[in-house]
């Protein structure tokens, strides 16, 4: 009896345990969230450049060269020291004097006036001869030969004499003075000869620089384009240029042509002969809409971006334009404030659920 009713129980135990389990599991929901990163579509600027590099130049200079033989000596400044490279200075501002012996018997003045003096009396006294009819016109004309070459003596031995003035032509900045052929600065009072540099005078307000570019590039150059310049000594400083002339020709062993850049240099931050790296603005979108190249994926022939839209992702074609090293111009498919994915869109399709990381 006892061993009977334990066997019931086992059975209406087990029955019910098949009974549980024969029931259907419940409905769970899952959503799948792909993780991804967004940047806010914004207005930039973007540009299309050639970068090139180049040494810097004067564009004007003028050399003043010593016209006589003598000894030199430098201008003083208001304070007395000696005239120094670097100086600024204008057209007709004395930057030395010639003196000597040497200079004074090339020169000659006192004598050629005495000379011009005496022909000038005695081409006069001749003439009042000839008019009161005393001598014939031989004698008249030899005394108007004789007027005119002191008359030439003269202006030669003046200008010599001017000539051991040293004068700047041109405004600018000294860029060498009074050296030697060892490069070493001449002293006050030391002998020179005629023909030696006795300075160089440039302006640095405006400088240029010579770049090679290739060949190709000459479609995309053209003369006013404007030319952004820098020298690592001075990143910081916006430095503008622009193109001002191009080669004619295209050199037919390197396929190079040669750009001649412009450069202000008003502030006098660039020196002649710097190195420089010029970037020549060849094309230019300011205030246009702009996104990473990371946002952008190529669909079939399509290019596309996955705008954020609530908690999930919209598949949307672009139109792309101008392109840089960092982002391109989006001229239609999205406007500023849009949110695109940047990261994780390798598996994206149109309306999935996405989890924005960092927020």
């Amino acid at each position: 009896m006892e061993r009977t009713l334990r066997a019931t129980i086992s059975l209406a135990f087990l029955a019910w345990l098949v009974a549980g389990c024969s029931q259907p599991p419940p409905n769970v929901s899952i959503d799948i969230r792909t993780p991804v990163e967004v940047e806010t579509i914004e207005l930039g600027t973007v540009e299309s450049v050639i970068v090139a590099t180049g040494n810097l130049q004067t564009r004007d200079s003028a050399r003043v060269n010593a016209q006589v033989p003598g000894r030199i000596y430098l201008s003083r400044d208001e304070k007395g020291k000696r005239f120094t490279e670097g100086r600024q200075v204008n057209a007709g501002d004395v930057l030395g004097q010639i003196t000597g012996e040497e200079t004074r018997l090339q020169a000659n003045l006192e004598t050629a006036i005495l000379s011009l003096q005496s022909a000038t009396d005695e081409h006069n006294r001749r003439t009042k001869l000839f008019e009161q009819g005393h001598i014939p016109e031989t004698d008249l004309t030899q005394s108007e030969l004789s007027l005119q070459q002191a008359q030439d003596a003269y202006d030669r031995a003046k200008l010599s004499d001017e000539n051991t003035q040293i004068t700047s032509p041109i405004d600018g900045v000294i860029l060498t003075l009074a050296r030697d052929e060892n490069n070493v600065p001449i002293a006050d009072g030391q002998l020179i000869g005629s023909g030696l540099l006795v300075a160089q005078i440039a302006s640095l307000d405006v400088l240029e620089a010579y770049v090679d570019l290739i060949g190709p590039e000459l479609s995309r150059v053209r003369e006013g384009l404007q030319v952004r310049v820098s020298h690592y000594a001075f990143e910081d400083v916006d430095i503008l240029g622009q193109v001002v002339r191009l080669s004619p020709t295209v050199d037919p062993q390197t396929h190079t042509f040669q750009a001649v850049i412009e450069v202000e240099n008003q502030e006098r931050v660039l020196r002649p002969g710097m190195f420089i790296q010029v970037e020549i603005i060849t094309e230019q979108r300011l205030d246009v809409p702009v996104v990473s190249y990371e946002a952008i994926s190529r669909r079939g022939r399509d290019s596309v971006v996955f705008v954020l839209d609530g908690q999930r992702v919209k598949r949307t074609t672009v139109q792309l334009g101008l392109a840089d090293d960092d982002h391109q111009e989006v001229i239609e498919g999205v406007k500023p404030g849009d949110k695109v994915v940047v990261r994780g869109l390798e598996t994206l399709q149109d309306n999935a659920l996405v989890r924005v990381l960092g927020g």
